[in-house]
C-alpha cells in the first residue's frame, strides 16, 4: 500500500507545471537499497533559508516572494484533486 501512495505522489509531482513550483526532473530507483531518489530542478540563488539577513528584505521584495509562494501553493489543488 505504501508503494502505491508513493507512486501516486510521484505521478502528481511529474504533472506539476507552474513557474512557482519546483519541477521534478527525474526519479531514480535503487532496488538493491530499496531507495527512491527524486531529482528536482536546480534553483538559482541558493536555498531560501540562506538569504542574507544582515538587513531585512524590503517590503516590495518580501511581498513579491510571498505572492510567488502563494501562487505556487494555489496551483497545487488543480493537480492533486485528480489524483485518485
Amino acid at each position: 500500500m505504501t508503494h502505491i501512495i508513493i507512486y501516486r505522489e510521484i505521478a502528481v509531482l511529474k504533472k506539476l507545471d507552474h513557474p512557482n513550483v519546483v519541477k521534478l526532473v527525474e526519479v531514480l530507483d535503487d532496488p538493491a537499497e530499496d531507495q527512491l531518489y527524486l531529482v528536482f530542478q536546480l534553483l538559482e540563488g541558493g536555498p531560501v533559508v540562506e538569504v542574507p539577513s544582515e538587513q531585512p528584505l524590503s517590503e516590495d521584495l518580501a511581498r513579491k516572494y510571498f505572492r510567488d509562494a502563494l501562487l505556487g501553493v494555489d496551483a497545487l489543488p488543480a493537480y492533486c484533486s485528480s489524483r485518485y
